[in-house]
Formats: C-alpha cells, sequence, structure tokens
C-alpha cells in the first residue's frame, strides 16, 4: 500500500513538472526586441508586466535577459507592437500619421532598476495599467483620456477636425468608441 502511494506520488510529481515546465516555456512568443542603441534583435520574448514591469527576452543564439522601458524604445510580440514611454510600457492600438492610441502595459512609477550595479529609478505618466493615452505625432506628448472626462479631453485633442468634435460634444461618439475617434481624426482632413 505505501509502496503504490509512493508510486501514485511521483507520477503526479512528474505530471506537474511537467505541466510548469511546459506552461513556461509557452510564454515566451517570438517576437523582436528594438533596443535605444538603433539595433534590433529577434528572439523569444515573455512579458512580466504585473509582476515587475519588464519583459524576458531569449536571442536566438544566447541566454535570456531582463529588459525594462528604459532599455528599449519597444518591442513587437503575437502581431501587438508596444513602445516604451516615460519607464513604462504601452501598446500601439491604433497608429496614425497624426494621432495614435496607447493602452498602458506598465506601472513602474517609483520603481528601481539596474543599469548593471547603477540603480535607476523610474518615473512615469500619470495614470494606470490599462489607461489609455492619446499621442499627437505633432506635439509627441502622451495624454491620458479616462471615461469621465471624455468629451473636454477628446474635443480639446481632435480640435482641428470639426466634424468629429461636433459628434464627441453631441455624445454620438462616446469613450466606448475610442479607437474609431482616434482613426477619424487620422483622416481628417
Amino acid at each position: 500500500m505505501k509502496k503504490a502511494s509512493f508510486l501514485l506520488f511521483l507520477a503526479v510529481a512528474a505530471a506537474l513538472t511537467g505541466f510548469a515546465q511546459g506552461k513556461g516555456a509557452a510564454d515566451f512568443l517570438p517576437g523582436t526586441v528594438n533596443l535605444v542603441s538603433n539595433e534590433s534583435a529577434t528572439g523569444t520574448i515573455k512579458t512580466l508586466f504585473k509582476a515587475r514591469g519588464v519583459i524576458l527576452f531569449a536571442p536566438a543564439a544566447g541566454k535570456k535577459e531582463q529588459l525594462t522601458p528604459n532599455d528599449l524604445t519597444g518591442f513587437q510580440i503575437n502581431n501587438e507592437d508596444y513602445i516604451s514611454y516615460a519607464s513604462d510600457f504601452y501598446q500601439v492600438l491604433v497608429k496614425g500619421e497624426k494621432a495614435r492610441l496607447l493602452k498602458r502595459a506598465t506601472a513602474n512609477n517609483g520603481k528601481v532598476f539596474y543599469n548593471g550595479s547603477q540603480a535607476v529609478s523610474s518615473t512615469s505618466l500619470p495614470g494606470d495599467i490599462g489607461n489609455f493615452y492619446v499621442q499627437l505625432t505633432a506635439g509627441e506628448e502622451f495624454k491620458l483620456v479616462a471615461a469621465d472626462r471624455f468629451a473636454e479631453v477628446a474635443s480639446r485633442l481632435f480640435a482641428g477636425c470639426t466634424t468629429l468634435v461636433a459628434d464627441i460634444k453631441s455624445g454620438q461618439l462616446t469613450f466606448s468608441q475610442l479607437a474609431e475617434a482616434v482613426n477619424r481624426y487620422n483622416s481628417c482632413k
């Protein structure tokens, strides 16, 4: 009886170990990192946004390394683009010549990252993970757009497109249609 229990224990432990190893390997997905030195590298990437505010990058030839938003200008994974700005990563939801829509992926304000043995404190924009920002390419500033102030902020941001602003002010275009608003602004003449 003890031998059967012990064998069952070993079988369950082996299955759990295999499951954990398989899950860990599956977390790394093919991608490309764009370093601040204007170089890019391909390999596999694992996002550790909530836990550490960083990514793990494993190049095709080499060992894994942790990369902070300060190490990168951005990265691509799963056909999604992320950029680095003010010590955080942002997912690019809408690209355009006039504006782009971003979703905050990390909240690194006050975290300490290390560049070798040198500690580097991080500073972030106002907001939290999941918040939306519009970046007007002319000004390059990120503007937080929240549901409770959507009409006010979006009307100011998109002031150059009168039909879009009219739809926002009349309530025909709401916060849930932010991506559509950015697309319309990009195509506005």
